[in-house]
């Protein structure tokens, strides 16, 4: 008789371990594991030597518990790895004139709008503003500290019109570049 099978403990452990397994794929695919946790065994064999159904739904529903903590924590770690692996190409190569939101999103292959919004998420800025701030910074910097034209300046912050530069410290600072360097080199 079929529904007496279907009643018995073995017949529900064998559901607790099936629906378990399909989970913890679900989650290893999620988190990215090259390899299984080791703590899936455990709960596999606590399953089948338990003989107490509310034990064994304990055990299941703490490491449910556990797993969805591992996902969250990865996610969160795998979300700033990225913005620290862009933030390191955005320094190491803010006078590229090329490097823009897009460009960067093909470089990880994520969406563009993805990677705006992961950004905007970790930093509390916007990227492109974000790239833009780092090129005046240095650009501040070399007008203070170099004897460069300020055409010269534009063009090694990326800026191929000079008037389109002038025109941004003009906003940032409340000066023309020539101003803000003999202003701040007295």
């Amino acid at each position: 008789d079929i529904s007496l099978k279907s009643n018995s403990p073995s017949f529900a452990k064998m559901i607790y371990i099936h629906l378990y397994g399909i989970y913890y794929q679900l989650v290893n695919s999620l988190i990215g594991n090259e390899k299984p946790l080791a703590k899936a065994d455990k709960v596999i064999e606590s399953i089948v030597n338990e003989k107490n159904a509310k034990s064994i739904f304990e055990k299941i529903r703490a490491d449910f518990i556990e797993l969805t903590r591992n996902i969250s924590t990865n996610k969160l770690k795998n979300g700033n790895d990225l913005i620290t692996k862009i933030i390191d190409i955005i320094e190491k190569d803010y006078t590229n004139p090329d490097m823009s939101l897009t460009s960067l999103a093909e470089n990880f292959d994520i969406t563009p709008q993805y990677l705006s919004a992961i950004f905007k998420e970790k930093t509390g800025k916007n990227l492109s503003d974000y790239i833009l701030n780092l090129r005046l910074t240095k650009a501040k910097e070399l007008l203070l500290s170099t004897d460069f034209s300020v055409n010269k300046i534009a063009k090694m912050i990326s800026y191929t019109e000079v008037s389109g530069f002038t025109k941004a410290i003009k906003k940032l600072e409340g000066v023309s570049p020539n101003k803000y360097r003999e202003i701040n080199n007295i």
